[in-house]
């Protein structure tokens, strides 16, 4: 069953690398370049996981205000945050932490993990 995953992200080659890999490995992604034009969507519409950077340009909430706000009304929304390995501290206890530059195919497996798809095997059809 695909999740659904909500990439906010100010580097434009990742959001595209990490969105072409999780829709490969099943999932719904949507990608947004703030955290404002997210919001607007996390209000209305229930994530699975949130992937967020920690730090946006000047006068945009960081991803950690980002990540409270979506859980204040999505308690159960898993939350990934990308930054340099420097800023790890801020995230503990909020979600999970992935240095930056990002490997993908850690992300992938990051979704996978939170949402209990890792080692998810497909059933065979009957003969």
């Amino acid at each position: 069953m695909p999740v659904n995953v909500v990439l906010v992200h100010d580097e434009p080659d990742f959001l595209s690398a990490a969105a072409e890999a999780l829709r490969e490995a099943g999932h719904d992604v949507s990608v947004f370049r703030d955290p404002l034009t997210a919001l607007d969507k996390l209000e209305v519409h229930r994530t699975e996981v949130l992937v967020s950077c920690l730090k946006y340009a000047p006068g945009l909430p960081h991803g950690i205000s980002l990540a409270r706000m979506v859980r204040y009304r999505h308690p159960k929304t898993k939350v990934i945050f990308t930054a340099e390995l420097k800023d790890a501290p801020y995230t503990e206890g909020i979600g999970e932490f992935l240095p930056s530059p990002v490997d993908i195919a850690r992300l992938v497996a990051t979704v996978d993990r939170l949402t209990h798809r890792a080692g998810e095997i497909a059933t065979p059809e009957p003969c």
